[in-house]
């Protein structure tokens, strides 16, 4: 269960579970869930290290709008919450460890820097 703090505009929260051992964030994830009152639950998740982006979809285009350097341009929460102050974390940097029982999380979303 992923439990999202820091909602901060009308708008749906997407979340994009993906295997914590990549060096980047790829284009498509292990699973992706939608919810519109923050909380999600990402179902059947074998055992394994792994990596959440959250992000609000503030014009509800269902995409994490970037600028032209990639910094986003919406709300954006990481697994483990990192900073965002040097860019965007890595899954390797995002890192959390889940087992057979149900993995309970909460992810601060972070405001948008100003934009470009």
């Amino acid at each position: 269960m992923v439990t999202v703090g820091g909602i901060q505009a009308t708008g749906p929260v997407y979340a994009a579970l993906v295997s914590g051992e990549q060096n980047r964030w790829p284009e498509q994830s292990l699973r992706q869930q939608r919810s519109d009152n923050g909380e999600l639950r990402l179902d059947n998740v074998p055992p394994g290290r792994y990596a959440i982006q959250v992000f609000q979809d503030s014009n509800g285009n269902g995409l994490l709008d970037q600028g032209r350097r990639g910094i986003p341009l919406e709300p954006v929460g990481l697994s483990s919450n990192p900073p965002l102050l040097n860019g965007k974390p890595t899954p390797a940097d995002s890192l959390f460890e889940h087992s057979t029982a149900d993995t309970q999380l909460h992810i601060r979303l972070q405001s948008p820097k100003a934009k470009q």
